[in-house]
C-alpha cells in the first residue's frame, strides 16, 4: 500500500510538471507569433505579395491561419501525431520562405506517412530558435534540415551566430528538454560542433 501511494504521488507530480511545461510551450509559441516583429514582418510580406502574386498572398494567409489554429487547438494535448506536427511545420516554413527567400534554405525530408507522436510545437520551436540566433542572408544563407534518424527526429542548422544576439530566456530548449524527459524518460540530445547546431528529439510511439 505504501509503495502504491508513493507511485501515485510521483505520478501526480510528473503530471503537474508536464502541465506546467505545456503551458510554458504554448506561451512561448504564442509570444513568438504575436510579438510585434513577427506580425510586422508577416504583414509586410503579405502587402508585398498582394501586389505581386494574389494567389501566393492567399496561400500566405491560409498558412498563417493554420499556424495559429494549431497553437490554439493543441493547447490541452500532451502529444500530437507527427503528421499533424509536420503539416503545421510546412505551413510555418512557407511563411518563412516567403519572408527570407534565398536567405533561408530548408530541407524537410521526413517521408509520409509519418508514424509516431511528438509534443506539440516541438519542431516549430526548434526552427524558430535557429532563425532567432543565426544570420540568414543571401551571402550567408541559413540551412535548416529536419529529418528522421533511427529513434530520433533531428533538426540541424549551420551555425553562423548573429553579431548581436537577441536577449534570450532559454525557455524554448529548456522547455522541450523538460517535456520529453517527462513524456519518454529520455534526454533530448544537443550538440554544437563541426559548424552545426543539432537537436535530436526521441520519438514517441
Amino acid at each position: 500500500g505504501r509503495a502504491f501511494l508513493l507511485n501515485w504521488k510521483e505520478t501526480l507530480v510528473e503530471a503537474e510538471r508536464l502541465k506546467k511545461e505545456q503551458i510554458s510551450a504554448r506561451y512561448e509559441a504564442l509570444k513568438n507569433q504575436v510579438n510585434p516583429h513577427f506580425l510586422f514582418n508577416s504583414l509586410n510580406v503579405l502587402a508585398s505579395l498582394v501586389h505581386q502574386d494574389a494567389d501566393r498572398a492567399e496561400q500566405f494567409i491560409r498558412r498563417l491561419a493554420t499556424v495559429y489554429r494549431y497553437i490554439l487547438e493543441s493547447r490541452d494535448r500532451e502529444v500530437v501525431t507527427l503528421e499533424e506536427e509536420l503539416a503545421t511545420l510546412r505551413a510555418y516554413l512557407f511563411l518563412m520562405d516567403a519572408r527570407f527567400g534565398a536567405s533561408l534554405q530548408t530541407d524537410l525530408s521526413i517521408p509520409l506517412p509519418a508514424t509516431g507522436q511528438v509534443a506539440p510545437l516541438t519542431l516549430q520551436m526548434l526552427v524558430e530558435n535557429a532563425l532567432k540566433h543565426n544570420e540568414a542572408s543571401k551571402a550567408h544563407p541559413l540551412r535548416i534540415e529536419i529529418f528522421r534518424e533511427n529513434e530520433h527526429l533531428v533538426v540541424r542548422n549551420n551555425r553562423q551566430l548573429k553579431n548581436s544576439l537577441p536577449e534570450s530566456t532559454g525557455i524554448g530548449l529548456d522547455n522541450i528538454q523538460a517535456r520529453y524527459q517527462v513524456l519518454t524518460g529520455k534526454s533530448v540530445l544537443i550538440t554544437n560542433n563541426d559548424g552545426f547546431f543539432t537537436v535530436k528529439i526521441p520519438t514517441i510511439p
